[in-house]
């Protein structure tokens, strides 16, 4: 199910659907305007970027997010910098309890991994 660009420029593709969640791919543009104010002269991806990609993600292709609404960042772990040029990998797992929604989410860069995200998502009765 291809995205389009986010307003930050990333797009998702090759999402897969997987046992427990999801696994996709996103190309960081080399051209990318974000780059260029984030770190001057040290082009590196911002980690909300990550964040972002997995939202849109997760909101456009997870039936079980219909009515639920992300109500916080869980934990958020930045290991490596994401440089211009590199293709993300993302591995996520969902599990659903009463009240909600989790998401945990690896991404992995061609050095390894780069981050390590989980989002709480609430559902509104």
């Amino acid at each position: 199910m291809p995205l389009s660009p986010s307003r930050l420029g990333l797009t998702p593709t090759e999402v897969r659907g997987t046992d427990d969640g999801l696994s996709f791919s996103v190309e960081v543009p080399t051209d990318l305007p974000v780059l260029a104010g984030h770190f001057p002269g040290l082009p590196i991806l911002p980690g909300v970027c990550l964040i972002d990609v997995l939202q849109r993600v997760i909101t456009a292709a997870v039936p079980r997010a219909d009515g639920a609404r992300l109500s916080h960042i869980h934990r958020c772990r930045f290991r490596s910098p994401v440089w211009p040029g590199d293709r993300l990998d993302y591995d996520l797992t969902l599990s659903r309890d009463e009240n909600g929604l989790n998401c945990h989410a690896v991404v992995r860069g061609p050095g390894g991994p780069v981050a390590e995200i989980r989002l709480r998502y609430e559902v509104d009765e």
